[in-house]
């Protein structure tokens, strides 16, 4: 499967947002300035969700402007000839611009004033290298049209938060109009290509537990299990994992996101073991419990059973118009009803997480949990009791797509 999108999605998505930012925000003249993430020496470097989601675009340290007449400019550092010795998946060099941005679905690829000393893309800002996006910018604020950005507090992309701030500083815009919730709204809500990278991810993850369910046995080291699963992710096709596994025996497995993975699986241990593929950009979540020496003993099949029963008890629950947390409506949240059914079995207090979240290009995808569910979202369903005094820690987790009459697992 390829494992990306083409360009004429991007293209439609950007359309849709245009006509959103139209309908909601009563502006017709606009453009929407969207920043792409930076590279970290040390870090695979991952392309900021939002930005990705509208443009498809992997090159770190990008800026794109999408106009409200649905015209693309893309700005990207002016690196030196040698990063193509150092990264792969480079724009092609200016004097290629026009068959990049054709490449690309955009109008144009401009290339961003002087040239960068540095290979790569990092946090360090300074005004001379960012001189094209000030002027281009610049003329739009002089043309009088509003200024749209995803200004999303709770990203996990330093660029959101710090770097575009710092380029309106210096290009003098004081207002402009947040449009996160826009885009989180398209986001939350999957298509069928996008369920189609969901499935394969999730596929993917479930042959690693397969696999690393006939390892687990007394003396084996958690991170011998890290191994077999994250190399299963890659010999199958995916990217990586979507999150820092978690391989957790014993009384680590009453850590919720425990990483350190160095502990010796001992005789009537639990191993939790909590992963996710990559697959296109898009995130798997699926956990489950294994007793070390093959059968639970009493006390964890007793939890086990209970953590699955609430799981099969949400699934009943699971269709449009429910909600996976709303506290204003607990008797069609999802959360609270899982809450309520724990509390009926005496142990409310040892489920200390919420009941699931959204799935997507972030394995905690973007949505408004408070919102009913609808066709198309995907969400996770994850019941679990932490129990540190006995070293019992079970969570069963998989993904769902809300469908007209309930769910897809």
């Amino acid at each position: 499967m390829n494992q990306k999108m083409k360009t004429e999605v991007y293209s439609a998505r950007r359309d849709l947002l245009i006509k959103k930012i139209s309908q909601s925000k009563g502006i017709k003249d606009f453009v929407i300035v969207l920043l792409g993430g930076f590279e970290d020496h040390w870090y695979d470097f991952r392309q900021e969700s939002s930005f990705y989601y509208l443009s498809g675009i992997e090159e770190p340290g990008s800026l794109l402007c999408i106009k409200s007449d649905g015209s693309t400019s893309l700005f990207i550092p002016q690196y030196p000839e040698v990063r193509s010795m150092w990264v792969s998946g480079v724009v092609l060099p200016a004097k290629k611009g026009s068959d990049e941005a054709l490449r690309l679905g955009l109008d144009e690829v401009v290339y961003l004033g002087d040239a960068w000393s540095s290979f790569s893309a990092t946090l360090l800002f300074n005004e001379a290298a960012y001189k094209n996006i000030i002027i281009a910018l610049k003329e739009y604020v002089l043309a009088g049209q509003d200024i749209c950005v995803a200004m999303d507090p709770s990203s996990l992309y330093v660029s959101q938060n710090i770097i575009l701030p710092e380029i309106k500083k210096i290009v003098d815009i004081e207002n402009s109009i947040d449009i996160s919730m826009l885009i989180h709204e398209m986001r939350k809500t999957k298509s069928v290509e996008e369920i189609s990278f969901l499935h394969e991810a999730i596929r993917i993850t479930a042959a690693s537990h397969e696999a690393v369910a006939s390892m687990i046995a007394p003396g084996v080291i958690e991170y011998e299990l890290q191994s077999c699963i994250e190399s299963i992710f890659l010999y199958l096709g995916a990217s990586g994992p979507a999150f820092p596994s978690v391989v957790a025996t014993g009384k680590n497995s009453t850590i919720l996101h425990y990483t350190s993975r160095k502990s010796v699986i001992r005789d009537g241990d639990v191993v939790l073991v909590d992963i996710g593929a990559m697959y296109g950009r898009y995130a798997a979540d699926v956990s489950r419990t294994y007793p070390a020496s093959g059968l639970f003993t009493d006390r964890q099949a007793e939890i086990y059973n209970l953590v699955l029963q609430a799981q099969k008890y949400i699934e009943d629950h699971i269709r449009p118009g429910m909600f996976l947390y709303n506290q204003a409506e607990p008797d069609k949240s999802l959360h609270h009803l899982a809450f309520k059914f724990f509390e009926y079995h005496g142990c409310a207090q040892y489920f200390t997480h919420k009941i699931g979240h959204f799935l997507g290009l972030d394995v905690h995808d973007v949505g408004d949990t408070t919102k009913p569910l609808q066709e198309g979202d995907v969400i996770t369903i994850e019941p679990g009791i932490y129990l540190q005094s006995e070293g019992i820690g079970v969570r069963i987790e998989d993904d769902y797509v809300v469908v007209e009459d309930g769910f897809v697992c």
